[in-house]
């Protein structure tokens, strides 16, 4: 009888310690305006190093969150902290956007004044070029970055020469729907 209510305590006693050692996560979606979603995936990260507090708080701040861009993870902040080619692979270095990015980002209808939209396939443009031979040198990732227009170097019209690329006076191929005068 009591070896039956010693098992009983220490069941009680040890129970809720055990309820808090295996805390429940969830994948965070991060959506983006001219990207890909990105997955972060808690239980990955958690097998490799099995401590919250690697990135909570030290890396992301939980009372006070914010979005970060690429450009400051490229500088080790945010993913960069640990993805900068030493822990993990670099954000910096190895910019083949699908391993956080997944998926093909869609094509980007832009509105053009005395024109039909310009229509940019990034399901064509992928399946010959990186991410990055565009991004960062041409068209860069940032809020209230310049937007070219055809006749503005650099744009459409560096590989859109008819030497790379056919020439940029072909309108109709990115304008659908365009007469030209």
């Amino acid at each position: 009888m009591i070896r039956c209510t010693i098992l009983t305590v220490l069941f009680a006693l040890t129970t809720p310690f055990a309820l808090l050692a295996k805390q429940e996560t969830r994948d965070i979606q991060f959506r983006f305006k001219n990207a890909d979603s990105v997955v972060f995936n808690h239980d990955v990260h958690l097998k490799k190093y099995n401590n919250c507090k690697i990135c909570h708080d030290a890396i992301f701040d939980l009372k006070n969150p914010r979005h970060y861009t690429m450009d400051e993870m490229e500088k080790n902040r945010s993913c960069g902290a640990c993805h900068a080619g030493v822990k993990a692979f670099s954000v910096a270095e190895d910019k083949n956007c699908v391993r956080c990015h997944k998926g093909i980002p869609r094509d980007i209808a832009y509105n053009v004044k005395g024109a039909t939209d310009a229509v940019f396939s990034h399901t064509f443009h992928i399946g010959v070029y990186r991410c990055n031979d565009c991004h960062t040198k041409l068209f860069q990732f940032k809020a209230g970055a310049k937007r070219y227009t055809i006749g503005e170097k650099p744009c459409c019209g560096a590989c859109h020469n008819g030497k790379v690329a056919f020439s940029s006076d072909s309108c109709q191929k990115c304008h659908p729907g365009y007469k030209q005068a």
